[in-house]
């Protein structure tokens, strides 16, 4: 299937830009002081917050109106639409962040507030961009514009900050990372509007839901590091919770990748074989593996960062779960928009916000830095209950108990043996995991719940050239 070697394309993508993100963090952790990390930290979620207005509607209703068959001047005047559009609100964005930065005291450089507002400017045009290349399913010129635009940033970053330029050097090294994958994706998506008239009035009836859905679950995803730095007005905190979600957000960057593709196939196709593999493949090898972590949090810390992050281990324990949350709300949100329902997921994840800002202002300051992490679990876990059931009802789907018992068994079978196999050094954490995951593939296998129609849709790229 065409689904499954676009898949593989994109994993491989987010791999190799989480490992060189990674690294990037790594770096930063060491170079920068405990409280510039957390400034960083504080900073790069300003940038995710505000970018949401820009890299939520409009582009993914590119990804979906150039997915499907229609004609080419509708597809043009919808790319038209959705990047005057964009660049409109990135600009409206920026003048309101100004204003509300210039009345808060921030205490940070000055040239921060400008390098989040061009990042925010640039990243409007690239949003639309990149979801030109996902509608028009070119995921292997978007894989290397998303590497090469990784590489700049990180080459960019690692040298500003040697040099000395603390902070401010990192988000310029960001901003020149996205200047050059911008560069790379206007070549590659060749599609020229500017001769077309009119608008598509289409591109804003499906925008706005879809603007609200994914811009309450950015805010969700990075609310609580913000409201831990204000509430306690410790950088230091707000570096520790930055290290702890760094090593959280695995499961849920990879899962991005992935609904990268499926978005465009499902609402191109509509098939609910799609729906459900992909639930089923992000359940079994995204959110299991991650509740190793939660097993053994003080080792997997220690495994990325310097010893002065170590009370980041709580936090990282909570985190654990209130991300793998996250990720399944993420990916049941973006399969009910991809099939016409985005206001479902907006209705929902707009409640779960308000539930986890009441809670954020409440347990941060009676419990501290794990009150962050708990009050993003308590909202997920409202929000989960209801996205599901509309998802069975939409696309007809059944659990099947017998089967969430036997992988539910499995699963506590592989997590027994990790916690039981002493780990006493970085070797021993990275061969108990690698023997305990192996255990569990082997199991499922054995059990039915991975078969062969499941490997030869997961590996379907081996047999077939990109």
């Amino acid at each position: 299937m065409e689904i499954a070697k676009n898949s593989f394309i994109m994993v491989f993508t987010v791999v190799v830009t989480l490992l060189l993100n990674y690294f990037f963090n790594i770096v930063l952790g060491w170079f920068l002081s405990t409280n510039e990390y957390g400034i960083y930290g504080a900073s790069i979620s300003l940038m995710m917050i505000l970018s949401v207005f820009v890299t939520s509607g409009f582009p993914l209703t590119v990804a979906k109106i150039l997915s499907e068959k229609i004609s080419m001047t509708k597809k043009l005047r919808a790319f038209k639409t959705a990047v005057y559009g964009n660049f409109l609100i990135a600009v409206l964005i920026s003048g309101l962040f100004l204003i509300v930065y210039s009345k808060l005291n921030f205490g940070w450089n000055e040239c921060i507030e400008y390098l989040i507002v061009l990042y925010l400017l640039l990243s409007a045009v690239v949003a639309c961009y990149r979801g030109a290349l996902q509608g028009l399913f070119k995921f292997k010129k978007l894989s290397v514009a998303n590497i090469f635009g990784t590489i700049v940033k990180l080459l960019c970053g690692v040298v500003l900050v040697i040099i000395g330029m603390g902070v401010s050097g990192v988000l310029l090294g960001i901003l020149l990372g996205v200047f050059a994958s911008l560069m790379l994706m206007v070549k590659c998506v060749g599609l020229n509007f500017l001769h077309i008239k009119g608008f598509e009035k289409r591109v804003f009836s499906f925008a706005i839901p879809m603007f609200i859905g994914i811009l309450s679950i950015t805010f969700i995803q990075n609310i609580d590091l913000i409201t831990l730095k204000f509430i306690t007005h410790s950088d230091t905190l707000a570096g520790y919770y930055q290290a702890a979600i760094t090593i959280a957000r695995l499961p849920y960057w990879i899962a991005c990748a992935i609904l990268s593709v499926a978005f465009s196939y499902i609402s191109s196709e509509k098939r609910r074989i799609y729906a459900d593999k992909l639930l089923k493949y992000v359940v079994m090898f995204l959110i299991f593996p991650s509740l190793f972590v939660a097993i053994s949090p003080q080792s997997f810390i220690r495994l990325i960062y310097p010893e002065r992050y170590m009370p980041a281990s709580k936090a990282l324990l909570f985190s654990v779960f209130a991300l793998n949350f996250l990720t399944i709300n993420q990916v049941l949100s973006s399969i009910l928009q991809a099939a016409n329902k985005p206001e479902i997921p907006a209705k929902l994840l707009s409640v779960g916000l308000i539930v986890q800002l009441i809670f954020l202002f409440v347990l941060i300051p009676a419990i501290g830095l794990i009150g962050a992490p708990i009050s993003t679990l308590i909202s997920m876990i409202i929000c989960f209950f209801p996205l599901l059931r509309n998802y069975l009802k939409i696309f007809c789907s059944r659990l099947k108990i017998r089967d969430i018992i036997k992988f539910t068994a499995i699963s506590l079978l592989s997590l027994m043996l990790f916690e039981v196999i002493p780990r006493c050094s970085v070797v021993f954490l990275i061969l108990d995991f690698t023997f305990s995951m192996s255990i569990y593939l082997l199991l499922l296998w054995s059990s039915g719940l991975f078969d062969k129609k499941d490997t030869k849709m997961l590996f379907q790229i081996i047999y077939k050239k990109w």
